[in-house]
C-alpha cells in the first residue's frame, strides 16, 4: 500500500471536521490525491473506523499515570533526572512517587529539585514523550496526533 493510501485510511477514521483540518495542512496535490482515495473508500462502502480517543497530549498521559507506574519507569534513573521530571509540572502522582524512593535517594531528589532551574523545553518535551511512550497503556491508545504525524510522513 502506498503512502497516500495509508494516509487516506488513517484520515478515513476521523470526523469530517478533523479530516478537513488535517487535509488543509497538506499541499494541494496531496489533498487532491487523498480526497480521491477518501471518495473511493466511501464509494466502496467502507465504514469509518474511528480512532479511539486517548489523552490529548503525552503530558496528559503522564498525569494520568499512578505513582507505582511512574516509579517502575523512573525508579532506576539518576536522581537528577527524577528531579528534573518533578520540576516540570505539579504531577498528580508526584508526592506519592517521591515517597516510593528510599530515604537517601528521596532526599537527594528533593535537594536537586530545589536547586535546579527551569528544565530546557526540548529536554522537558523529550522526557515527557519518552515516559508517555513507555506507559503500559500507551501502545493501546492511538491518538489523532499520532495518526496525523503518520499521515504527513506517508505523503512526504
Amino acid at each position: 500500500m502506498n503512502g497516500h493510501k495509508q494516509a487516506a485510511a488513517a484520515l478515513h477514521g476521523l470526523s469530517t471536521a478533523d479530516r478537513e483540518t488535517m487535509l488543509a495542512e497538506l499541499p494541494g496535490a496531496d489533498q487532491d490525491i487523498l480526497r480521491g482515495y477518501l471518495a473511493e473508500l466511501a464509494e466502496l462502502g467502507f465504514a469509518a473506523a474511528p480512532l479511539r480517543a486517548a489523552a490529548a497530549t503525552p503530558a496528559d498521559q503522564v498525569r494520568a499515570a499512578d505513582a507505582a507506574t511512574l516509579y517502575a519507569l523512573l525508579g532506576q534513573q539518576p536522581a537528577g533526572l527524577v528531579a528534573q521530571f518533578l520540576r516540570l509540572d505539579a504531577w498528580p502522582a508526584g508526592a506519592a512517587l517521591l515517597a516510593l524512593f528510599p530515604a537517601p535517594q528521596r532526599e537527594q531528589i528533593v535537594a536537586l529539585r530545589e536547586q535546579g532551574g527551569p528544565v530546557p523545553p526540548a529536554l522537558a518535551r523529550a522526557l515527557v514523550e519518552q515516559l508517555a511512550g513507555s506507559l503500559p497503556a500507551a501502545a493501546a491508545l492511538p491518538w489523532w496526533r499520532g495518526a496525523w504525524q503518520k499521515a504527513k510522513a506517508w505523503t512526504a
